[in-house]
């Protein structure tokens, strides 16, 4: 494997966890927001699998105060 193609997946994966982290820290200043009950999240289809297992822990923390995270996937991340 060349040296080019191990900095493309480090580059790959580095701003895939920074999307994650953006969308987290969205997600804990809107939990504070106000009576909002729905989080609408929007994020590239390559990461509907981490997005769904955070959504499910979101839910699950707060079922008592009713709120619910709205996924939309497919949009492509400009480079």
């Amino acid at each position: 494997m060349s040296v080019e193609i191990q900095i493309a997946r480090c580059a790959e994966i580095r701003r895939k966890i920074t999307s994650v982290f953006i969308v987290l820290l969205l997600l804990c200043t809107s939990v504070h927001a106000g009576p909002e009950r729905e989080i609408t999240v929007s994020a590239a289809t390559s990461l509907k699998n981490a997005f769904e297992k955070i959504g499910k822990l979101f839910e699950a923390k707060h079922k008592p105060d009713g709120r619910k995270i709205l996924e939309k996937y497919g949009f492509k991340v400009r480079r």
